[in-house]
């Protein structure tokens, strides 16, 4: 998939959601699931993405896979930020972050944080962006989590550069 190998990705995929299928391993189904909605997106076949996150996303939640559930929302939300369908995708990364307290996920919620404020970037709610990108920041430099800052810097200097500060964004993009 990443290599942009179609096929092969949808046809390992599916013998996948075949085995999981026939040992009864859910979790690993959820995951598969996962796998063939990223490889549908990257092929821009969103109908076809968005029903098997929807799958993976309502097994992860009957069988308390919180983590995955997290995960999906996370995913779902950035396919609609890259549809620019923003009020959408805030309600998704909303829903990741709120599961991904609940379940304790620093570095989860870490990661919803940097998407709610990039898509409020995109809506110009800058003070609302950056309240997110404060809280990012803050669990990576504790956490040393090197490409989670350097997106997280990316945002705060783009925030600055919008809000015509240009001398604190490029503090932030150097």
């Amino acid at each position: 998939w990443i290599n942009s190998n179609f096929d092969k990705a949808i046809d390992y995929l599916g013998q996948a959601l075949d085995i999981s299928d026939k040992v009864q391993e859910i979790h690993t189904k959820v995951e598969a699931l996962i796998g063939l909605g990223n490889v549908y997106i990257t092929m821009e076949l969103i109908d076809q993405a968005l029903n098997h996150y929807q799958n993976a996303l309502n097994m992860a939640m009957d069988h308390g896979y919180g983590e995955l559930e997290s995960k999906i929302l996370n995913n779902i939300g950035t396919m609609h930020e890259d549809l620019k369908n923003y009020d959408q995708a805030l309600e998704y990364y909303e829903k990741c972050l709120k599961k991904s307290i609940e379940i304790d996920d620093q570095y989860a919620i870490a990661i919803a944080n940097v998407n709610m404020c990039n898509t409020n970037i995109s809506l110009g709610q800058f003070v609302e962006a950056k309240n997110y990108i404060i809280q990012a920041i803050h669990y990576g430099v504790e956490n040393r989590r090197t490409l989670l800052l350097a997106h997280s810097y990316h945002s705060m200097g783009r925030i600055y550069q919008k809000l015509e500060d240009y001398k604190q964004s490029i503090q932030y993009l150097m």
